[in-house]
């Protein structure tokens, strides 16, 4: 995990986001790893960006974003990925 923003605590858990493409999520109790979600190696995602701030909730769902600020990807399509079963 390069760069860890803000946590968002959840009812169940917290999620996190890294400056390296991933988001995950840690069970309240015991700090388990629940899930991880690489936007880049995600197939239905793929984004080269990197995520430059912490999670949002809305409507039950989370969201994460990419961005491409400088370098090789600079030019690259970045996401905005929902993340949810609602």
């Amino acid at each position: 995990m390069k760069s860890l923003y803000l946590p968002l605590l959840l009812c169940c858990g917290l999620a996190v986001a890294d400056s390296a493409r991933a988001a995950d999520a840690f069970a309240l109790a015991d700090g388990g790893e629940k899930w991880k979600l690489d936007l880049g190696d995600d197939p239905a995602v793929k984004s080269p960006g990197m995520i430059y701030g912490g999670p949002v909730v809305h409507g039950g769902r989370l969201y994460v974003a990419t961005c491409n600020l400088e370098g090789p990807l600079a030019s690259k399509p970045t996401v905005v990925v929902c993340i949810g079963e609602k």
